[in-house]
């Protein structure tokens, strides 16, 4: 919708409003935004009715066009119209606001915060950009989002990206609200799989933070407007992740196999040892590493222990002797999952740590594989020594050999 008033009418009303004595002095004393302070709620109302009654209803839609659903951060239009009048003078505070006016949709961009990953340089992924926090842009709300997250502590090592196609960005003038990004929470599905992928062949576990997204059109960025902001995972106990040639080809691997049974158990899995890698408990570490476990070695949930040893140890060893090795571990691995289970003490945490460190890099080498293999194994053939017609040399040695 155009402004209706008069060339210069909506420049003559800012000029009169920055002219009050009060509010200038106000500005000069602050040094900062004007809309932090400088207006109370009763002055903003009597200035939009102002521009309104040149305008032809400002109050309603336009109050509301900064009220998106779920937003957060500038929220009164008026102070904007008054910071911007005070920065480039009323003539281009007005042509700004024509503008706005008519503008109906506008590119988008979704952020998300990334702990415990650190990257260089950034690095393209499908459909999103990971890159370190000095590729954000300088923008006022970018600005706020940042300072924010200092202010909480939750300051993250790197951030994850999306550019999106032009969307309504404003509510319609009936009041009824604009369609919210419906693809951005499939998006940050999409980025919590990359990283609970990037833990299964890195050091640490990447966690998703707060995650926003915004109007990204030029006109738009004076009123900051920000829209779908959450609060993710954030839990970013552990060590550090580190990106290299060897993580981006795991993660290519994996989202080159089909869907199907076979995906959703590896996808399950990788999960499950994100989840551990960031727990404190050794409790919630067994737990998870046996159902990272199972999802991909006992679909049919049948002789738990015996099954997932055997096959894991078949499947996994390069030599017979450390097949033997393998077994064991995943055998007094599900001995600590089993006491943990069912609430009994732990004889030697120390011990229990070091096995439980030890069937990680067990279940991180059978993902590995299987990844590579792309394709599901037929578990009871490799139980009955058969050969693997999809394994190649390198991995492991074959079962009609033993």
């Amino acid at each position: 919708m155009a402004v209706t008033a008069s060339e210069g009418e909506v420049a003559q009303i800012l000029s009169e409003e920055l002219s009050s004595a009060q509010q200038v002095a106000s500005w000069k004393a602050q040094k900062r935004d004007v809309f932090d302070s400088a207006l109370t709620t009763g002055e903003s109302i009597r200035i939009a009715k102002r521009l309104g009654a040149v305008q032809g209803d400002l109050l309603s839609p336009h109050l509301k066009i900064i009220y998106p659903p779920g937003g957060w951060g500038r929220h009164d239009l008026t102070e904007t119209l008054l910071e911007l009048a005070a920065l480039v003078g009323p003539s281009a505070t007005e042509a700004w606001f024509r503008q706005l006016l008519l503008l109906e949709t506008s590119p988008v961009r979704a952020f998300a915060a990334l702990h415990l990953l650190a990257v260089d340089l950034p690095v393209r992924i499908g459909n999103l950009t990971i890159a370190p926090l000095s590729e954000l842009p300088d923008w006022p709300a970018m600005q706020e989002w940042q300072l924010r997250m200092f202010r909480t502590g939750l300051y993250p090592e790197s951030v994850a990206f999306r550019d999106f196609p032009a969307q309504p960005w404003r509510v319609a003038d009936d009041g009824d609200s604009a369609p919210v990004l419906a693809s951005f929470e499939d998006w940050l599905l999409e980025l919590e799989e990359v990283c609970d992928l990037i833990a299964c062949v890195s050091a640490g576990a990447p966690s998703i933070g707060e995650s926003l997204y915004l109007y990204t059109d030029p006109i738009l960025r004076p009123l900051g407007l920000q829209n779908g902001w959450s609060i993710g995972r954030s839990d970013s106990f552990g060590r550090s992740a580190t990106f290299d040639q060897n993580v981006l080809a795991f993660v290519q691997s994996f989202a080159a196999l089909p869907a199907g049974d076979f995906r959703r158990s590896l996808r399950l899995s990788a999960g499950r040892v994100s989840l551990s890698k960031r727990r404190r408990s050794l409790a919630d570490r067994a737990v998870d590493l046996s159902i990272a476990f199972e999802a991909i070695l006992n679909p049919g949930h049948q002789d738990i222990t015996y099954k997932l040893a055997l096959r894991t140890a078949l499947f996994v060893a390069n030599t017979v002797e450390e097949r033997g090795e393998i077994r064991d571990t995943m055998k007094r691995f599900y001995g600590v999952r089993s006491k943990v289970v069912h609430g009994n003490a732990l004889s030697s945490p120390a011990a229990a740590a070091a096995l439980i460190d030890a069937a990680e890099a067990v279940c991180l080498r059978l993902m590995g594989k299987l990844i590579a293999r792309g394709t599901a194994p037929d578990w009871e053939a490799i139980e009955l020594g058969a050969r693997d017609p999809d394994r190649r040399p390198s991995d492991g040695v074959d079962g009609d050999r033993v």
